[in-house]
């Protein structure tokens, strides 16, 4: 269910896909979850919210020199080094320390058994882009 939470299917369907009811799909699940279907997936969306929320003020303290919301949350000389180029990828693509660096962009990318991240820095501007599958990059080039 959580690779396919946009749209979500139907009860119908889910009940389908395991075969039994959708009645005994709807007991059976609030049983062994405690949350009905939908709640549960209600709940997944709102932890992918509340990361996206993480990512982004990680995002904003990379970009602000380790501040964020006038507190020091990493060190300024960390974040520089972070940023430096350490090892040559390729014409004008470097490596430095899990970031990579080419012209004035700064990013990084993820990718997990269902998920993906990508957070890159341009100038004043930061993007973090979370997607739930990673068919979407199967064919998409970094």
């Amino acid at each position: 269910m959580q690779k396919r939470m946009e749209p979500p299917p139907s009860l119908l369907e889910l009940s389908r896909l395991v075969g039994i009811s959708d009645s005994k799909l709807k007991s059976g699940f609030k049983e062994l979850f405690g949350t009905t279907v939908f709640g549960y997936l209600k709940e997944k969306r709102l932890d992918k919210a509340r990361e996206l929320l993480e990512m982004s003020k990680y995002l904003i303290a990379q970009m602000n020199g380790g501040n964020f919301e006038g507190r020091s949350v990493l060190s300024k000389p960390g974040i520089n080094r972070m940023h430096e180029p350490a090892a040559r990828i390729k014409q004008g693509e470097y490596y430095g320390m899990g970031w990579i660096i080419s012209d004035s962009k700064v990013w990084h990318n993820g990718t997990t058994e269902n998920s993906s991240s990508y957070l890159v820095m341009d100038g004043e501007y930061g993007i973090v882009l979370l997607f739930n599958s990673v068919d979407f990059f199967s064919s998409y080039d970094y």
